[in-house]
């Protein structure tokens, strides 16, 4: 199919929107916060060439809109996918997943693991290895006896990034949010105009959204047990100049899941997939296709 034929599906109450391209073993490319289906530009030509693509816009992400009230938790998202692979009479796929997409795929493959072949987790947000319910500095006291750094980086992250954002978006201060959003998550001030295109144009179309994703992101309940239960080969990928809280859940995820590897890119920021395409998809692909 063409790049450019969006479909649409009205599942649980909200829009899922989707491009598909290519025949055979289906990928499905799940977006982090304040990004959509147009993330994985640089992947579907390399990917549908071997495989069917699908890359998705999660529920309110580009060309959906985020209506008042809207909820997105994990659960939410999880069921959306289900309901997607269901209605496209697909039974196993292998799952990209990005950040907060990342924790949607760990979480869909723990609760659905029949569906899923293997798994692909770029800089997963899998909370419960920081804390849980909810973002609260005293939560990180153990991680600071672990990994002072890594609590160091989430602190920052939570005051600069998170909780600046959402104030910024309850006072419809949309540029603001959105800066604030990029220096918590990447690590170092960045203005606008020097973000990767396609990663301005997703902040731009989706930051409505990410008041609503991150209330809810502490509170999936995902136990170390049930990572630890999973069997689904899974391929973690780092980036070596993210924030080092990135970096600690990547190396509890490679220590807990059975079956899983650890591959750090020199990328330069969170977004591995933007940042570091060819080598991206190379290593996904090599991953994808081993015995």
């Amino acid at each position: 199919m063409s790049t450019d034929t969006i479909h649409s599906l009205a599942v649980n109450g909200v829009n899922l929107h989707w491009l598909d391209q290519g025949h055979g073993h289906t990928l499905i490319f799940i977006p982090g916060s304040n990004g959509d289906y147009r993330t994985w530009a640089n992947q579907l030509d390399f990917f549908s060439s071997k495989f069917r693509v699908i890359a998705l816009s999660r529920r309110y992400q580009f060309p959906g809109r985020f209506e008042t009230g809207g909820s997105s938790t994990v659960e939410e998202n999880c069921n959306d996918i289900l309901q997607l692979l269901l209605h496209l009479h697909i039974n196993k796929v292998t799952i990209v997943g990005h950040s907060f997409g990342g924790y949607v795929a760990i979480a869909f493959a723990q609760k659905y693991p029949d569906f899923v072949d293997r798994l692909v987790l770029e800089e997963p947000t899998v909370f419960p290895f920081i804390m849980r319910r909810s973002f609260n500095p005293l939560q990180l006291i153990p991680l600071f006896l672990k990994d002072f750094n890594a609590a160091r980086s989430f602190l920052r992250s939570g005051l600069k990034g998170i909780k600046p954002t959402r104030k910024y978006l309850a006072k419809n201060e949309y540029n603001k949010a959105k800066l604030s959003f990029v220096n918590g998550i990447v690590g170092h001030p960045l203005q606008l105009h020097e973000l990767n295109p396609v990663m301005r144009q997703g902040l731009d179309d989706n930051i409505t959204t990410f008041a609503a994703e991150s209330e809810t992101a502490f509170r999936y309940p995902l136990t170390i047990a049930q990572i630890r239960s999973m069997q689904v080969r899974t391929l973690l990928l780092k980036s070596d100049k993210s924030p080092r809280w990135f970096a600690y859940i990547c190396k509890r995820l490679n220590q807990v899941l059975p079956n899983a590897e650890l591959i750090t890119l020199n990328a330069s920021t969170h977004w591995l997939h933007l940042d570091e395409a060819t080598l991206f998809n190379s290593t996904v692909g090599d991953f994808i296709e081993k015995k």
